[in-house]
C-alpha cells in the first residue's frame, strides 16, 4: 500500500472516530442535563 493511501485512510478513520466521540458526548450531555 502506498503512503498517500495510508494517510488518507488514517485521516478518514480519525475523522470518523472524532465524529462518533462528539455524538457520544452530545448524548451524554443531554442525558445528564435531563436527569434532574
Amino acid at each position: 500500500m502506498d503512503a498517500q493511501v495510508k494517510n488518507t485512510c488514517a485521516i478518514r478513520y480519525l475523522v470518523a472516530a472524532l465524529g462518533a466521540l462528539a455524538t457520544l458526548l452530545y448524548y451524554v450531555m443531554i442525558f445528564l442535563g435531563n436527569r434532574d
